[in-house]
């Protein structure tokens, strides 16, 4: 998805297709910068091979509730990405390392995580974290509903009814992970037009957020 001056393309943060996606599109579109979904620290940890250290002396500072999220959540990215011999983020690794393969520079628009999980924390209940365990359980155990090629990015039909069955379920932490971080990520790119105008941007965000984040850049 374009417009003038930039183009949004989603990915899956574990699928290897991901990879030759984003060259072909640095080729076709030509940006003169590179937006990844990333903070600064989970870049540095993603450069230096580093797997989450969610220690348990993060508890007072994420709050118990974002803590468990983060460990969970940790945990199954890595065991979906052991599946298929991709580390969790090699997208975004590679959308930098495209950028720099062609002296592009990089953008890093996504709020800082631990700032997502202190959040999530206050958004997140009980009765929703033991509910978000279940589902996804039942997903990695192979008893999810929908069979999702993890090799591959996902269809747009297919993301869009996975996001609608997310925001019914957990409306408080979809707020928190896709809303607040598609307004985060479009102010940092509006600022970043306002600063330089005449300047193509390819931005790469995890298919979920596509949709919304193109609709916050092309509002008034």
């Amino acid at each position: 998805m374009e417009d003038a001056w930039f183009r949004v393309i989603g990915t899956s943060h574990i699928a290897k297709e991901a990879k030759t996606l984003i060259a072909k599109e640095v080729d076709v579109f030509a940006p003169d910068a590179v937006a990844i979904e990333l903070d600064n620290g989970r870049l540095q940890a993603l450069l230096e091979e580093q797997k989450p250290n969610y220690s348990p002396r993060l508890i007072g500072q994420l709050g118990i509730r974002g803590y468990l999220f983060a460990l969970l959540g940790s945990w199954a990215q890595r065991r979906l990405g052991d599946k298929v011999n991709v580390l969790p983020g090699a997208d975004m690794l590679a959308a930098f390392r495209e950028a720099q393969a062609h002296k592009l520079p990089v953008l890093l628009v996504d709020r800082p995580i631990l700032v997502t999980l202190q959040k999530l924390n206050r958004a997140l209940g009980w009765r929703e974290l033991r509910q978000f365990v279940k589902d996804g359980w039942s997903g990695l155990r192979g008893k999810e509903t929908v069979t999702i090629d993890l090799q591959k990015i996902p269809e747009a039909a297919l993301v869009d009814r996975l996001l609608r069955e997310f925001r019914r379920h957990y409306p408080r932490p979809y707020r928190v992970l896709v809303n607040e971080r598609n307004v985060h990520m479009a102010r940092a790119l509006r600022r970043y037009h306002a600063q330089f105008p005449d300047r193509k941007v390819l931005v790469v965000v995890g298919a979920g957020h596509v949709e919304g984040l193109v609709k916050l850049l092309e509002s008034p």
